[in-house]
């Protein structure tokens, strides 16, 4: 997969990017916001990351259940796409967060 900072930066190795820890990770409009990782976490999180081919969000949340990694979803809106895929992800979103809470992923 390819992975960029935030400047476009082109990452080939994320464990040589020089992450100390990980606060947030977004993707599309997804915000994952972390909370009290440790190094152990970190460096999980960077191994997923780099390992995976197709990155599937809910692949992704599953993982951080399982491994205990606390973590809270939200939803990020996105000006470059329309009102109506906004909405439609943000039901999406919350649609996730509900399964979250109640266990069901």
């Amino acid at each position: 997969m390819n992975w960029v900072d935030d400047l476009n930066n082109k990452i080939d190795n994320l464990h040589l990017a020089g992450f100390e820890t990980i606060e947030v990770f977004e993707w599309f409009w997804f915000r994952v916001k972390f909370k009290d990782l440790s190094d152990i976490d970190v460096s999980s999180l960077l191994n997923y990351l780099q390992d995976t081919t197709k990155f599937d969000i809910l692949d992704f949340l599953e993982w951080l259940i399982i491994r205990k990694i606390n973590f809270k979803l939200s939803y990020r809106y996105l000006k470059d796409l329309g009102l109506l895929f906004n909405l439609k992800s943000l039901m999406i979103t919350l649609k996730l967060k509900l399964q979250i809470k109640m266990g069901v992923m």
